[in-house]
């Protein structure tokens, strides 16, 4: 590990938008077989963009045998906690471990081959060495012994206790197992012998206990085995991450990747999820038209009674439209991804408008409009006090209005309600 590690840091520091390689070798959350590699880049102005650099990273780390290289770019805002060699991640459960293992590469080698995405790979480490013993168990019932196979393996690697040794303050454990030395090779196994109990032939012959090898009854071979069995709440999980290339978004690597999982045709027991942030994105799809209704209505509603009109909160609404499309052009013009924080920033920048859009609205009107033919308004400086009056055959009502802002042309409604950008506080009453 010690030594790719060094080869895989010595290529990235070569390159020329390289600033600094920092690489850790065992990692404490894939195990000691793994590495994590922090690469800092040069600024923007003396390198080429990100997808660049990694694109001519990828041809030179991938002739190195024997290991892989994952790039992806630190995040602002990462969603999920499940480490991961790859920007989304897709998930796969099952309760059949078997057959998750079987499947799990034929769905990284099926997602590989998607020209949108890149470096579709998994966490999950099922090459760890173990040794398979296959007992022949016909010969051991020959011989008696079907029960004695596992307890001399138990003595032989199992670390038996078989005594206690105690003195007047502690007590200690003994245990009976091989030397270390023997553990280091599975050849051991030739040498460890099972005992055959004593026992009386039909003819009254006495057969005396004895000792067989256990190459006699057991054959044995190495095998792959994980080093560990991930889980998703209750159920066995593999995990596949993957990048996209440059020009492919999010939304469309989501059917892609469903579209695969249906035409490999991978059976109903094994379910399939998107996880971190690609779960973040999936989630609000289905509801985010019912969302956005909901919240233009709700903006219609405190419009139309704060104005009191029907019409007014139409023309403020009617702006949306140009903001989000001005503010997707910018992103355009100036080559930016549309990511969560560009959404947050059209988010702010609609606010502003709609801000704006309050500030200008009552402007819009002739300075002295009044909808009632009777009555007059009368607009003076700061701290000063606005009267109105009207008059009518049932009695009059005078209202006064403090305002702390420069002179604004208020709109004037009957009942004596006064609207400007200010937002007046009102003290009203009739007089019969």
């Amino acid at each position: 590990m010690q030594k790719k590690l060094f080869e895989f840091s010595d290529i990235v520091q070569r390159d020329p938008a390289v600033e600094t390689v920092v690489a850790f070798a065992g990692s404490q959350q894939q195990g000691g077989n793994n590495a994590d590699v922090f690469v800092v880049l040069k600024p923007h102005d003396q390198r080429s963009p990100i997808e660049a650099v990694m694109e001519r990273l990828r041809g030179k780390l991938d002739r190195i045998p024997g290991a892989r290289l994952f790039m992806f770019p630190a995040q602002e805002l990462r969603i999920g906690g499940r480490p991961s060699y790859g920007s989304y991640d897709y998930a796969l459960q099952s309760d059949d471990l078997a057959l998750l293992r079987e499947w799990r590469p034929k769905v990284v080698v099926a997602l590989s081959k998607l020209p949108e995405l890149k470096d579709a790979n998994t966490s999950q480490q099922d090459k760890g060495q173990q040794i398979g013993l296959a007992v022949d168990r016909e010969m051991a019932s020959r011989y008696g012994v079907t029960a004695m196979i596992d307890t001399s393996l138990n003595d032989a690697f199992g670390q038996r206790q078989v005594s206690v040794i105690y003195n007047a303050l502690n007590q200690y454990r003994v245990v009976m197992e091989l030397a270390p030395e023997y553990w280091e090779s599975p050849e051991a196994l030739k040498q460890v012998y099972t005992s055959v109990p004593q026992k009386r032939l039909p003819n009254g012959e006495q057969v005396p206990a004895r000792q067989i090898p256990l190459s006699i009854l057991a054959s044995f071979a190495p095998t792959n085995t994980p080093l560990k069995i991930n889980h998703q709440g209750q159920f066995a999980a593999a995990t596949v991450e993957f990048n996209l290339k440059p020009d492919v978004s999010l939304s469309q690597a989501t059917r892609l990747i469903e579209q695969t999982m249906r035409d490999i045709g991978v059976p109903s027991p094994i379910q399939g999820a998107f996880q971190g942030s690609a779960k973040a994105f999936q989630e609000p799809l289905s509801n985010q038209p019912l969302l956005i209704l909901a919240a233009l209505i709700t903006i219609y509603i405190v419009l139309g009674v704060l104005y009191e009109s029907l019409i007014h909160p139409l023309a403020i609404l009617s702006t949306l439209p140009s903001a989000g499309l001005g503010a997707l052009l910018a992103l355009m013009a100036c080559d930016t991804e549309f990511s969560i924080i560009a959404l947050i920033g059209v988010i702010l920048l609609i606010g502003i408008v709609k801000r704006c859009d309050f500030s200008g609205l009552p402007a819009a009107f002739s300075p002295h409009h009044d909808d009632d033919p009777g009555g007059a308004v009368w607009g003076l400086g700061i701290g000063q006090w606005l009267w109105g009056g009207t008059s009518s055959t049932t009695g009059h009502c005078h209202c006064w209005r403090i305002d702390f802002q420069s002179a604004v042309d208020p709109l004037y409604h009957p009942g004596c309600l006064s609207l400007s950008g200010s937002f007046p506080i009102m003290v009203a009453w009739p007089l019969l």
